[in-house]
């Protein structure tokens, strides 16, 4: 699996990640292997240092939805607008389901 091996290659930060309480991932300019790589980062941040909060720079047109979503837990409308208007180059709900695993 694809996770497999960016979690291996993650190793690396290891021995500091515990040290840590706040980590930064750069920008991802709509380019799936940089999305690939980013859902990947967060497994192993929940795996080795129980990360449970992502915050995320989005414009405003993507918190109209995600309030929208967490008023109402309409996940219908916020996946659309994530399929079709934010990431066409992703299968979102494949990944987002896969953070639950």
């Amino acid at each position: 699996m694809q996770d497999e091996k960016y979690i291996k290659g993650f190793s690396i930060f290891d021995k500091a990640i515990n040290k840590y309480h706040v980590f930064l991932i750069g920008e991802t300019h709509y380019t799936k292997k940089n999305y690939d790589l980013m859902l990947a980062f967060i497994k192993y941040l929940n795996k080795k240092a129980d990360v449970k909060y992502i915050l995320c720079e989005k414009g405003y047109s993507d918190t109209v939805y995600i309030n929208r979503y967490l008023d109402t837990g309409d996940k219908k409308t916020y996946f659309f607008h994530l399929n079709i208007q934010i990431f066409p180059c992703l299968q979102v709900k494949k990944n987002m389901n896969s953070l639950k695993n």
